[in-house]
């Protein structure tokens, strides 16, 4: 299985009306397992297809195979001093990150 996701800025909320990026606390709630690193303000969890609700809710598996480099970063909806977080769905890395352009997620906002 073959993962596709368009490239989105990570400047702005990429998200339609009436839904939003998830928040940090969902992403890692999502993957499991996390543990914050040792030097704090990033986090080491399950990879997608190691977390059983992931792998479900994104069709993420142990065979599934990223098409371009760093393809499985998506960003997420937390800004902490200006930086977006960016979950690596491969890896299960969750850290801060100034990169331009990530793959994105967007959930119903139920506000």
């Amino acid at each position: 299985m073959d993962f596709k996701c368009e490239k989105v800025s990570t400047s702005s909320d990429p998200c339609p009306t009436g839904y939003r990026l998830p928040t940090l606390e969902e992403w890692l709630a999502l993957l499991g397992g996390c543990e914050e690193s040792y030097w704090g303000g990033s986090w080491d969890c399950n990879n997608c297809y190691q977390s059983s609700t992931c792998s479900a809710l994104l069709g993420i598996t142990e065979d599934t195979r990223f098409d371009w480099e760093e393809e499985s970063d998506v960003a997420t909806g937390t800004v902490i001093d200006g930086d977006r977080y960016l979950v690596d769905l491969e890896y299960g890395d969750v850290r801060r990150s100034e990169k331009s352009s990530a793959c994105a997620y967007c959930v119903r906002d139920s506000s």
